[in-house]
């Protein structure tokens, strides 16, 4: 074997004629273990700053994909759980269940809390990747990080007006007027 990492000379097409399928067999995994072993490989089919250009672009797609996967969670997560938590709102008015509506209220400024810490935590991140220049390339991730940082700020809003409705409902003792005309008799 050469020092270049090409193969030898009896896998050059003029002599691979002469070679039954085992010998080329053979000589070919020689040439491929010699060739694994001292570290040729990564010279021959890719630069060191190719391949380490390479890895950091991985690295990026996987955390892009990472935070866009985490933003489609959350938001499938907390919508339905908002929703929820509004029907059980008008529930637990109806049934005039002042405990379970305190409870409901003492949820609600828990999620209030636990949004607002993922906001900041996102808006850092953000930061961090446009103020620092070895952060640079993540560019698209901060993209990602900001929709997250806005949706969460969004879902912590909704949750303190439905906080909000739920103490004024709480405090002012209303009972919700029914409407439909198969309870009015």
């Amino acid at each position: 074997m050469s020092n270049d990492g090409t193969p030898p000379a009896c896998l050059k097409t003029s002599k691979i004629n002469k070679l039954n399928n085992y010998s080329y067999f053979c000589v070919l995994m020689r040439w491929f273990r010699e060739v694994m072993a001292s570290g040729l490989h990564r010279q021959a089919f890719c630069s060191k700053k190719s391949k380490h250009r390479a890895d950091k672009e991985d690295d990026m797609e996987t955390l892009y994909t990472m935070m866009v996967v985490l933003t489609t969670v959350v938001s499938a997560v907390m919508i339905p759980r908002i929703m929820l938590d509004w029907l059980r709102y008008q529930e637990f008015l109806r049934d005039r269940n002042d405990e379970e509506l305190k409870m409901l209220i003492a949820g609600h400024k828990g999620w209030i809390i636990r949004h607002g810490l993922c906001a900041l935590g996102a808006v850092a991140l953000v930061t961090c990747i446009k103020c620092l220049p070895e952060l640079a390339r993540y560019d698209e991730l901060a993209g990602v990080t900001a929709a997250y940082g806005m949706m969460t700020l969004a879902f912590a809003f909704v949750e303190s007006l439905l906080a909000q409705r739920i103490e004024s409902s709480l405090q002012s003792g209303l009972v919700p007027v029914s409407t439909d005309s198969q309870f009015e008799q």
